[in-house]
């Protein structure tokens, strides 16, 4: 296990997103237009970012259902693909990955090793990331913290 991972309780949280499924082989090709898309559209529409990119994952045969895009204040009108998502508060367990995206599944791994060994379940419904650091930061110093919600007690 190479990553430090965390209890945490996240706040309820809404970003703009575009929608789209990819498995994980090619997510990095569309990812990066996904997020030009919705910079661009909060641009034209005056929407201010209140935090990270974020990308939000839902498994699904074959891949993911990707909503990607950037943390913002609450609801906004959507348009043009770009549509409100929500984060829902939520008890987690959570880790920071520094390094390439390549080594993101070993962190998914850690948080997964680290669930059995507090005897906890993992929602395998969603998970996000939140990317700290732009484009312009070398891969092996970029810093992409992994959010995993826990299954809350009863609901499965």
């Amino acid at each position: 296990m190479g990553h430090q991972i965390e209890s945490v309780h996240e706040p309820e949280r809404w970003f703009a997103a575009q929608t789209f499924h990819s498995d994980a082989e090619h997510v990095g090709q569309v990812i990066g237009p996904a997020f030009g898309a919705v910079a661009a559209y909060l641009g034209r529409r005056g929407v201010p970012c209140e935090g990270p990119a974020v990308s939000r994952y839902r498994p699904e045969p074959g891949g993911f259902e990707v909503a990607a895009g950037f943390a913002v204040d609450g609801p906004f009108p959507e348009g043009e693909g770009v549509r409100p998502e929500r984060l829902p508060e939520t008890d987690a367990l959570a880790t920071l990955h520094t390094g390439a995206y390549t080594g993101l599944p070993g962190a998914y791994a850690d948080l997964e090793h680290e669930a059995r060994v507090r005897g906890v379940a993992l929602d395998p419904t969603a998970m996000w990331e939140e990317y700290l650091d732009g484009p312009d930061v070398p891969p092996e110093q970029t810093r992409t913290r992994i959010v995993w919600p826990l299954v809350e007690a009863g609901s499965h």
